[in-house]
């Protein structure tokens, strides 16, 4: 039977952490914060913010610190949920998940949930520590350590703030009580947050959310791997601007990366699938010699292309069926595909965009918009690269070559 802890008096310490393992969670040894002692299941309800934040129309100023990796707004809003679910479907209350899983923190050599005001960058912000925590039932053979950060930014509007994530370690994702085995497997971690109401548009989880292995070191969506508008790896930052959270799609600097890569045949490229994505936003194809997109929703379409300024369109041709545009010369681009459009293909791309080199996976970021609000579509790579250039592709972007596991 399982102790569910639903109130815990706060001891206020200075805080020393252990050591950090790598350089995207902030050290705030210095500062005075709040223990949430050893428990599991437990949280430190009704916690008074430095500020009031906008969060999708909703003004909040009271946060519960739950033990399972995850905030919540409002009053009397904790929660003691210790298998993690989806974070897009109706759930009644606000959240923020930087990793919600089985955290148990009462096994020997488990370190213990901190968490208080701190000032980052000269901003006022509420930080929740979760360094070096166990997992269920008291197992301390593997620690993650996380953290998530509300930083005020009323210096640019009334109720704007930041939610910053950040990873040093995540070797487990999941605890005995959710079906797993030493830490992995069953009902793996979500991260990502909600102002729970399950509507289109009003939460995110990153992808590999609730995959096996997915978010841990080394998997294919490595929340220590990358990172979401910071240079830092295992950082993600995301602006909240008049109550709407900056997502990915939301500029060129910030594309939808693809869902799920379907492995090619000997010599064949592989297929990258973006699944269910709303229109009007930014991708990032892959690829960077030719590539062919492919509508997959049944009755819809492409409806409009554009392709940032700077962008190197010397020689770049479109072309869908028998139409050809182009080659182009210019240094930004838009195209409105007549009705019915399910294909096109984009070739000529510059040869001096290196697929190798940093970022090269966001260098060639492509606005689509179809004519229903979400679709799923695919992007093919027509030109194949070099041997083993598919490999230093795939390991750029994080990718495996496997199927995206479906519930």
């Amino acid at each position: 039977m399982r102790l569910i802890l639903s109130r815990l008096v706060p001891v206020l310490i200075l805080t020393g952490s252990a050591a950090l393992h790598a350089s995207a969670v902030r050290d705030f040894s210095g500062s005075s914060l709040a223990v949430l002692g050893p428990n599991d299941d437990g949280s430190f309800v009704n916690v008074l913010l430095p500020f009031t934040l906008n969060f999708f129309g909703s003004s909040q100023n009271i946060v519960s610190v739950n033990n399972n990796g995850n905030l919540t707004f409002g009053l009397n809003n904790s929660q003691s949920i210790y298998t993690p679910y989806g974070l897009t479907q109706p759930l009644g209350f606000p959240i923020v998940a930087p990793f919600f899983a089985d955290v148990d923190t009462r096994g020997p050599g488990s370190s213990v949930v901190t968490f208080g005001n701190v000032t980052v960058d000269s901003h006022t912000a509420f930080v929740a520590n979760y360094v070096d925590v166990g997992y269920f039932n008291q197992q301390t053979d593997k620690l993650n350590s996380f953290q998530a950060l509300l930083i005020d930014r009323s210096d640019i509007g009334p109720g704007d703030f930041d939610i910053e994530f950040n990873y040093d370690r995540l070797l487990w994702e999941t605890g005995s009580a959710s079906r797993g085995v030493n830490g992995f497997g069953g009902f793996s971690a979500r991260t990502g947050f909600s102002n729970g109401s399950g509507a289109a548009g009003t939460n995110l989880e990153l992808p590999g959310s609730g995959i096996n292995g997915a978010l841990l070191d080394g998997g294919p969506n490595s929340l220590i791997a990358t990172s979401f508008n910071s240079p830092v790896l295992g950082r993600y930052v995301f602006p909240v601007r008049n109550g709407r959270p900056a997502q990915p799609g939301d500029t060129p600097a910030l594309p939808i990366n693809p869902s799920e890569l379907v492995p090619g045949g000997p010599g064949q490229a592989p297929l990258f699938v973006f699944n269910n994505q709303p229109s009007g936003r930014w991708f990032d194809p892959p690829i960077v010699y030719g590539f062919e997109f492919d509508m997959l929703s049944p009755g819809q379409s492409f409806a409009e292309l554009r392709l940032p300024a700077g962008s190197p369109l010397q020689g770049l041709t479109l072309s869908y069926g028998q139409t050809r545009v182009g080659p182009f010369s210019g240094d930004a681009f838009s195209y409105l595909f007549p009705a019915g459009v399910t294909e096109f293909r984009i070739t000529g791309i510059s040869p001096l965009l290196d697929p190798t080199s940093p970022g090269f996976s966001s260098a060639f970021p492509a606005w689509l918009s179809f004519s229903s609000a979400t679709a799923s579509f695919s992007m093919t790579p027509l030109t194949t690269p070099e041997p083993g250039t598919w490999l230093s592709l795939l390991a750029g972007l994080g990718l495996v070559v496997m199927r995206r596991q479906r519930g």
